[in-house]
């Protein structure tokens, strides 16, 4: 007998493939006799059955959190938002966040601002007093 690990690569993939198709041959076998009338939970192997419990166990606390449809709403159900509130109260308080921090940034803007302005008004300033040393000079010159 052969141990797994001292198989080849190639002598890996032809057994893979060899219980593959003996896996689906099974299968399908099971899917005929529970169409049958057979009891699917008789079929069904360990890991599926644990996987099965689990998924039940998630749609239960699921169908806990949200609320309950009416019967007539059950055709329409599968087109119904599921809303997180854990996902919902995490946008409020960004969105709390956000103005805080967007009158920050416009404090810092108009301060900017405010101090663009005094320094053109400087220089302004000081291009006026220039031109009326200049004008003054040439009043001077004239009397």
């Amino acid at each position: 007998m052969v141990k797994i690990k001292d198989l080849t690569e190639k002598q890996l993939l032809s057994q893979l493939e060899k219980y593959e198709k003996i896996y689906n041959q099974l299968i399908s076998e099971r899917q005929k006799r529970v169409s049958a009338g057979a009891d699917i939970n008789a079929l069904m192997t360990v890991s599926e059955k644990k996987a099965e419990a689990e998924r039940r166990k998630k749609e239960a606390s699921s169908e806990n959190n949200s609320s309950k449809p009416n019967k007539t709403d059950e055709p329409t159900e599968a087109y119904h938002l599921k809303i997180d509130e854990n996902e919902i109260s995490a946008l409020n308080q960004d969105n709390d966040s956000a103005p805080d921090q967007e009158e920050e940034e416009e404090e810092v803007r108009v301060t900017q601002l405010l101090q663009l302005s005094k320094e053109q008004l400087e220089e302004l300033r000081g291009g006026a007093a220039k031109k009326n040393d200049k004008i003054d000079k040439k009043k001077k010159k004239k009397k």
